[in-house]
C-alpha cells in the first residue's frame, strides 16, 4: 500500500478547508500579481538622457620654410607636419579653435600658454616656467569657433632651457616643452543650460636638427542633458511569468481539491487506517526489526500472542533477541528457546478470518457432493440387485 499517499489523502481531508484557504491566498497573489504587471502596472520616476550637445576642439600647426635648401623653396608653409627642420624653418605657428555642435549660444574663454619644465622618472617637477602665449574672450554659436593664436621659435626655446639649466648648474630629468590651453565654456546648447570646462595640450620636443610635435587635431567630446521623466513601470520576467503561473495553479488547485473532495476520493478507509497505523508503528521500532522468513518447524512451537508489537518488542529486549519481520504473510516473531513470541497485525488478523469462511464454506460444500454421490451409488445398487 501507498501509506504516503494514503497519509497525503488523510492531510488533506482533515485540513480541507485551511488547504483551500491558502490556496486562495497564493490565487489572490498571483491575481495582485497579475493585476499590476499585466493591466496597470503604475508610473516611476527616472533620470534619463533628454538631449545633448557636442565640443569640438583641436590645434592645427605650421612652419614657414625661411632658410635655403634643395628640398624645400622659400617660403614654403609645412603644415600639421609630425616632425620639421630646425635648420630651415625654426618657428612654429599654432592656432587653438573651439567650438560646437548643436542648438544654443556659449561664452568661450580660452588662454593659451607655454609651459617649459623639467620632469624626473617618477613624475616629479624639479623646475618649470610658464608664459602666456595669447587669451580669448568671445560668444560663438553652433558655426562659431574661439580661437587663440600663438608663435614659437625652437631654436629661441633650445637656448632657453640651456641658459637654464647653465643657471642650475645640472640638467636633472628631461625636459618637456607643452602648449596649454585652458576653456571655460557657459550658456545654452542642445536646448538647455551648457557649461564645460577643459584643458588642452600640445607636446612640442625640440629635438635637434628637428623638432617634433603632437597635438589633437580636433577632439569631440559629447555632454548629455539629464532630466526627470514619468515612465510606465517595468518588470522582469520572473514577476511578469510567475503571476499568470501561480494564478493558474492555485485555480487548478481548487478545482481538483473541489471534485475529490465531491466524489470521495480524499476519505480514508478503516483498512487504509489500519495499514497507516501499522506502518507508522514499524518505523518507530525500525531499529529493533529485521526482515526474514520464519520456517514452519519454528512456527510449529507453542507460540505466545501479544497485543501489539509495542509488547513484542519489549518481549525482545527482554529475551535479548530481535524482532523477525516475515514478510510472506506480514507478521512479527520472537524466537526464543522454548517459545516463539508472535503479534498480527489488525489487518493480517481480517485477512485469516476471511480465509477461514472461504475454507469452511469450501469444505460444507465437498461434505455435500460426497453424501450425494453415496445417496447416487446406493440407489444403483438397489436396482441391481432387484434385475
Amino acid at each position: 500500500m501507498d501509506t504516503w499517499g494514503v497519509r497525503a489523502r488523510a492531510l488533506l481531508d482533515e485540513y480541507f478547508v485551511v488547504a483551500v484557504v491558502a490556496l486562495l491566498v497564493v490565487g489572490a497573489a498571483g491575481a495582485a500579481a497579475v493585476y499590476t504587471t499585466h493591466v496597470d502596472p503604475g508610473t516611476e520616476t527616472r533620470t534619463e538622457e533628454v538631449g545633448a550637445w557636442q565640443s569640438t576642439a583641436g590645434y592645427d600647426h605650421q612652419a614657414t620654410v625661411t632658410e635655403e635648401n634643395r628640398v624645400f623653396p622659400v617660403g614654403t608653409t609645412l603644415e600639421n607636419r609630425s616632425v620639421y627642420y630646425t635648420n630651415v624653418a625654426p618657428e612654429l605657428d599654432g592656432r587653438f579653435r573651439y567650438g560646437f555642435a548643436g542648438s544654443g549660444e556659449l561664452d568661450v574663454e580660452a588662454e593659451t600658454t607655454l609651459v617649459i619644465r623639467s620632469v624626473g622618472e617618477e613624475g616629479e617637477v624639479f623646475w618649470a616656467v610658464t608664459d602666456s602665449l595669447d587669451e580669448t574672450s568671445t560668444t560663438i554659436g553652433p558655426d562659431g569657433t574661439a580661437t587663440t593664436t600663438f608663435a614659437l621659435n625652437i631654436s629661441a626655446v633650445r637656448a632657453r632651457i640651456d641658459a637654464i639649466e647653465e643657471d642650475l648648474g645640472a640638467s636633472p630629468g628631461s625636459t618637456e616643452v607643452r602648449i596649454v590651453t585652458n576653456v571655460t565654456a557657459a550658456g545654452t546648447a542642445g536646448g538647455s543650460d551648457a557649461s564645460h570646462e577643459a584643458g588642452y595640450m600640445m607636446t612640442v620636443d625640440p629635438g635637434g636638427d628637428t623638432y617634433s610635435v603632437d597635438a589633437p587635431s580636433g577632439e569631440t567630446e559629447r555632454h548629455p542633458h539629464t532630466g526627470t521623466v514619468t515612465v510606465e513601470r517595468s518588470y522582469g520576467p520572473v514577476r511578469s511569468l510567475g503571476g499568470p503561473v501561480i494564478l493558474l495553479l492555485s485555480l487548478l488547485g481548487l478545482a481538483a481539491l473541489g471534485v475529490a473532495r465531491n466524489q470521495g476520493a480524499l476519505a480514508v478507509s478503516e483498512a487504509e487506517r489500519t495499514a497507516m497505523a501499522a506502518e507508522a508503528e514499524r518505523e518507530e521500532f525500525e531499529e529493533w526489526i529485521s526482515s526474514g522468513r520464519v520456517p514452519e518447524s519454528v512456527r510449529g512451537r507453542e507460540a505466545v500472542t501479544v497485543d501489539s508489537l509495542a509488547d513484542l518488542v519489549d518481549a525482545a529486549i527482554d529475551s535479548d533477541r530481535r524482532v523477525i519481520h516475515d514478510t510472506s504473510d506480514d507478521t512479527y516473531h520472537v524466537i526464543d528457546d522454548a517459545l516463539r513470541y508472535e503479534y498480527m497485525p489488525d489487518h493480517v488478523d481480517d485477512d485469516a478470518d476471511a480465509d477461514g469462511d472461504v475454507l469452511e464454506t469450501e469444505t460444507d460444500r465437498a461434505e455435500m457432493d460426497a453424501a450425494k454421490d453415496g445417496d447416487t451409488s446406493e440407489s444403483d445398487a438397489s436396482t441391481a440387485a432387484s434385475e
